[in-house]
């Protein structure tokens, strides 16, 4: 479900790279399928943002 799940949030996360839901939903995906360089590189976005920044580069550009 997880692969079939991911190219819909990547699309999401290009048009709205600063989306907590979408960027929590990233991190869940990589580090359930074991990439967990991935998803340490959402839950450091998700920290900017939970922080007050805003990130207005997609990471799949």
């Amino acid at each position: 479900m997880f692969n079939i799940a991911l190219p819909y949030f990547k699309d999401a996360e290009k048009l709205a790279p600063s989306d907590i839901g979408t960027l929590t939903a990233l991190k869940e995906i990589y580090a359930r399928t074991d990439d967990f360089e991935t998803s340490n590189e959402f839950k450091n976005r998700l920290e900017k943002i939970q922080q007050g920044e805003t990130i207005e580069t997609s990471y799949f550009k």
